[in-house]
């Protein structure tokens, strides 16, 4: 948010005495990033990164596409980030995002973990009628304290996906094959999971 962007967010947020922001991955960075200069009273950030700058983050690989578009001039998610906000924090803890997560500075925050679901925490919300409850607790600065039920992501390919690698790192091969069949039996009509879940089964079959 450089510019005019930003002056059109100070411009809206001008007219009223209490504000808030929220957002997911690069969204989440923004809600963080520029809450000092927003004057927000409290954040959630779903699923959110603290950089895609390599030099910053060198463990993730998922964006370096768009990184290289990139000149980061402005890049300072905990120089932005207001120290007297309420911060909510959803994030998968298995996930890549955790580690985004622990470069935060927001010591205060609350840490709303739901593990094995990946980088789409919002519509793992929506699914189990959460998240119109976790922006609204936000909103009104009370810490989010509902009890996430898990059983419904065996509901969802993209938590057999995540169970899969998750198998797969700790040397479970048999174990990752089978999640990664169960999430293209799910998804078999979608093309881009299919090849993603093909490519995964072959370098499993080919240890």
């Amino acid at each position: 948010m450089r510019g005019a962007g930003l002056l059109t967010a100070l411009a809206a947020r001008d007219g009223y005495e209490r504000a808030s922001t929220y957002g997911t991955s690069m969204g989440a960075y923004g809600a963080l990033a520029f809450s000092r200069a927003l004057r927000v009273q409290s954040i959630l950030a779903m699923s959110p990164q603290f950089s895609i700058d390599a030099t910053k983050v060198p463990f993730e690989r998922r964006w370096r596409n768009h990184a290289a578009k990139l000149d980061f001039a402005s890049d300072n998610l905990n120089g932005g980030l207001v120290p007297s906000a309420k911060v909510t924090l959803v994030y998968d803890p298995q996930n890549d995002d955790a580690k985004h997560v622990a470069l935060i500075d927001a010591p205060g925050a609350t840490h709303v973990r739901i593990p094995l679901i990946g980088h789409g925490t919002p519509d793992y919300l929506r699914s189990v009628d959460l998240l119109k409850r976790v922006v609204l607790d936000t909103v009104e600065g009370k810490p989010f304290r509902e009890r996430i039920p898990l059983r419904p992501r065996r509901n969802h390919a993209y938590f057999w996906v995540n169970f899969g690698e998750f198998a797969e790192r700790r040397g479970r091969r048999s174990l990752a094959l089978d999640a990664f069949r169960r999430a293209h039996q799910m998804e078999e009509k979608s093309l881009p999971y299919v090849a993603t879940l093909a490519k995964k089964t072959r370098a499993l079959w080919e240890v």
